[in-house]
This record gives structure tokens, sequence and C-alpha cells, in this order.
């Protein structure tokens, strides 16, 4: 066997060279990406609430009917977990205006500290 090429694997790779596009500077290859994985967990989840109850009722739809009754009968934590889906808590904010001057302290592998 020798290390040339056969005519045919000439014309092959010819074909295959010319048909070759180089992208442009700053064009992406794969513009939209790959779509990203739903956790596995999360998803099985999401299938078996969606799955009717013997009720006829989505599971979703039972777990929430116990949420609300358990709430209504005083039950502080199912109170908490409603609200906090009804009405977002309310964000805490960062004052970065302030004046103060910023101390940064790195630490040593021996501990000792120096600014």
């Amino acid at each position: 066997m020798t290390n040339e090429m056969t005519a045919k694997q000439k014309s092959i790779r010819e074909k295959r060279i010319s048909n070759l596009i180089p992208y442009r500077k700053g064009q992406s290859g794969n513009p939209a990406g790959r779509k990203k994985k739903e956790d596995c967990l999360l998803s099985c989840i999401k299938e078996e609430l969606t799955k009717a109850a013997p009720n006829g009722e989505t599971k979703e739809q039972l777990i929430a009917g116990v949420l609300v009754d358990m709430a209504s009968r005083g039950n502080v934590k199912a109170i908490e977990l409603l609200l906090s889906y009804l009405h977002a808590k309310p964000s805490q904010g960062i004052d970065l205006t302030s004046q103060a001057p910023l101390r940064i302290e790195f630490i040593r592998g021996n501990g000792n500290a120096t600014d």
C-alpha cells in the first residue's frame, strides 16, 4: 500500500475542501447554542404533578388544595409558604454609595494577615 492518494480520493478531498466556508470575524458557528438540559429530578417532578389524581384533579391542584386547607387551619409553615408564593418577599437593598474606606485583608497559608 502506498502513501499516495488515488485520483478518486483526491477528487473527494477537493470537493470537501471546496465546500468549506470560513466564518467571518466575530461570527459564531452555533449562534443559538445548545439547549439547556433540564434537571432530571425537576422534570420528573413536573411530570408527576401533571398526572391525574384519583378524584380527577391534577396532583398539583390536589397539593395546592391541601396547602390552602392547612393554612386556613392555622399551620404557620403553610401560611408562610403560601405568602411567599403569592407575595414575593421584599428584596434587601445594598448601599453601594457608601463613602466608608474599603479594607482588603489577605490571609496567607501560615495564618498571618497582611494589608
